[in-house]
């Protein structure tokens, strides 16, 4: 066989050193010392800037004032309004009856109330005030469902023409009092058989009988009406 020569060993020795894998990080002891001296400083810096004390610009910021959390009520499940927080945002906008007003210390108060005569007051002076409030119209709508024996059309009319201007005007209500609409009707005037009408056509509803009913007493009372209410109580049909 042919003897190799040096430079042909030592070029063999360097093809294969190169065809070894190598590490992908080689640091040698003098760049392993480097970074240990960058860390030890870095430590040093971040320590001495923690213990210096914040600096002093001499303005205090003034601190937020410390509002009280409304009270609530449990069977509300919500911020109890008072009537003064009532009172105070609608006396810039609208004349309150403050004899009304100061019967009651707030709205779960106001929940309370039975009689058709305290009901249509209270949901008379928040139509006064464009204020609607679900929580006390839903008591309120829950006693009159309870006693709608004791109401009559006239009643419900302006019970109704109330609500629907604030947008509470519910069809389980309409439905329910459609008997006793039936039974007092003819004790409507002219006005109040427009809102019964207008009432059922808000919420959508259509009750057979009612619709006979009032119809029977608008032509009975026909040339009582007013033009105006003739032009409602057609919309009201038509709806």
């Amino acid at each position: 066989s042919r003897r190799l020569t040096r430079p042909a060993v030592a070029g063999v020795s360097a093809f294969v050193q190169r065809r070894q894998p190598q590490p992908r990080w080689r640091l040698d002891a003098r760049q392993t010392q480097t970074s240990r001296h960058f860390a030890v400083a870095a430590a040093a810096v971040q320590a001495a800037a923690d213990a210096r004390p914040a600096p002093q610009t001499g303005l205090r910021l003034p601190s937020a004032p410390q509002v009280p959390a409304p009270a609530r009520d449990g069977r509300m499940g919500r911020n109890v309004v008072s009537i003064d927080d009532l009172i105070m945002t609608a006396s810039a906008k609208y004349d309150l009856n403050k004899d009304f007003w100061g019967k009651y210390t707030d709205i779960p108060s106001m929940a309370k109330a039975t009689d058709k005569e305290d009901i249509l007051q209270i949901i008379d002076n928040f139509v006064l005030i464009h204020r609607k409030h679900i929580y006390l119209f839903q008591r309120l709508k829950n006693t009159v469902l309870r006693n709608l024996d004791t109401w009559s059309a006239p009643d419900l009319a302006m019970l109704c023409h109330a609500w629907a201007q604030l947008g509470f005007l519910h069809e389980d209500l309409c439905i329910a009092m459609a008997d006793r609409v039936v039974a007092t009707a003819q004790n409507c005037t002219t006005q109040e058989l427009c809102w019964l009408m207008d009432a059922y056509a808000t919420a959508r509803c259509c009750v057979q009988s009612v619709n006979l009913e009032i119809m029977k007493q608008t032509l009975l009372k026909i040339d009582d009406f007013a033009l105006s209410e003739l032009c409602l109580h057609a919309s009201s049909f038509a709806r």
